[in-house]
């Protein structure tokens, strides 16, 4: 199990740079994927997204907190495929309130200053992902695994 200081460098510089995850959520046995903007907490332990609640993502959530997310460095666009960085997070989510929820929104608005009208709706989620394991897919086939305290 990986503490703060044991988070490899690339994963640390997936999480805080990109913008972007695919979250993947499921409900009956459907998957169901989506791409969202995310931020992820100082100690790069939960990633916090927003979504309206009237979206089958949050529909999702409610019936079953496990989700993965993919977040990928770009590189295989412009480098090709030997190139890229791929990681995949594995967690649980829960919708917070609360302190939690406008440090959450505070942490968004800092890295996606264009969606703050997005961000300020009445009818917005934010959510909360717990993360306990990580896939970094590194160049050249390597694949390690990491489990989060």
């Amino acid at each position: 199990m990986l503490a703060s200081s044991q988070i490899p460098m690339e994963i640390a510089k997936l999480l805080s740079e990109q913008p972007l995850a695919v979250l993947a959520t499921e409900c009956n046995g459907i998957p169901h994927a989506c791409l969202m903007a995310f931020v992820v907490s100082p100690n790069l332990r939960e990633l916090h997204f927003a979504t309206a609640r009237n979206t089958l993502k949050f529909t999702n959530l409610k019936s079953n907190e496990n989700v993965s997310l993919l977040i990928e460095n770009g590189e295989v666009r412009t480098r090709g495929l030997g190139a890229g960085l791929a990681l995949t997070l594995n967690g649980k989510a829960a919708e917070i309130q609360g302190a939690a929820r406008e440090s959450a929104l505070a942490m968004l608005l800092q890295k996606h200053p264009g969606l703050k009208d997005f961000l300020t709706t009445s009818d917005l989620a934010l959510v909360t992902v717990l993360l306990s394991n990580a896939y970094l897919v590194m160049p050249y086939k390597k694949v390690c695994f990491y489990e989060f305290i």
